[in-house]
């Protein structure tokens, strides 16, 4: 249990952090990034695995879990059993999802200009988003947590080809950048903010995509090999397969 450790305050200021300083991206799922590349974060099982390690050193009780989204069994989640029972950390989203999600009750929160409203389901917890002009179901946690020995294995066959990602068409990359999130999709970047209207910014070119890359999250390019050539061999064989 969490008894003595951190509180609920606390862990959610750490969540807040690790959405500042590590982002969400595929660059290595996709290849654009070498071994050698220094750079942290990558998709939920990355980001998931990171703060795990981190709440467990801090003397959170924190288990690897398993949710849905569109249809297939393939996000990753945290489980962590506090004092006053299970909550959810969705650390690993390419959203920025900082609060927890009690497992016991539905909850409502703003973040962003986003908001996040999670609906109890049966045997499921439902995540929702709420965005100007749309709600989608972003997931659903299982309320009944399976052996962690389970979702290791799950990890480790997570790029086998059984799952359709939803970040495999095209480039992803999405951080909290001061007072604002940026989600860059493809050629779309997307600002998000509590005190102004959503942008949308498009860069077309594969120089521009990777200038955005630069400009809007300080990603160097150089340490991380990545170049228009590479982009676009990998666009290509998205574009290819679809």
């Amino acid at each position: 249990m969490n008894k003595g450790a951190l509180s609920i305050h606390e862990i959610e200021q750490l969540m807040l952090d690790e959405f500042r300083a590590t982002p969400f991206h595929n660059l290595l799922y996709l290849g654009l990034c070498g071994p050698s590349c220094a750079l942290e974060g990558g998709t939920c099982s990355d980001k998931v695995l990171a703060f795990q390690a981190r709440l467990q050193s801090a003397g959170v009780s924190a288990r690897l879990h398993n949710a849905w989204i569109n249809h297939q069994l393939c996000h990753r989640v945290l489980a962590l059993e506090l004092d006053d029972g299970v909550y959810y950390a969705d650390v690993g989203n390419a959203w920025p999802s900082i609060r927890l999600f009690p497992a016991a009750r539905e909850v409502r929160y703003r973040a962003f200009g986003i908001v996040f409203q999670t609906r109890l389901r049966d045997a499921f917890l439902d995540v929702y988003q709420l965005k100007p002009g749309s709600e989608t179901l972003s997931q659903s946690i299982p309320l009944r947590l399976e052996p962690e020995s389970a979702v290791i294995t799950a990890i480790a066959r997570r790029f086998s080809g059984e799952m359709n990602y939803p970040f495999s068409a095209g480039l992803r990359y999405a951080q909290v950048i001061g007072d604002k999130f940026l989600f860059l999709k493809g050629d779309e970047l997307r600002i998000f903010s509590d005190h102004k209207a959503t942008r949308s910014l498009r860069f077309t070119s594969l120089s521009s995509q990777l200038s955005a890359l630069r400009n809007y999250f300080g990603l160097d390019l150089d340490d991380c090999g990545l170049s228009e050539g590479r982009l676009g061999s990998v666009r290509g064989n998205v574009e290819h397969a679809l």
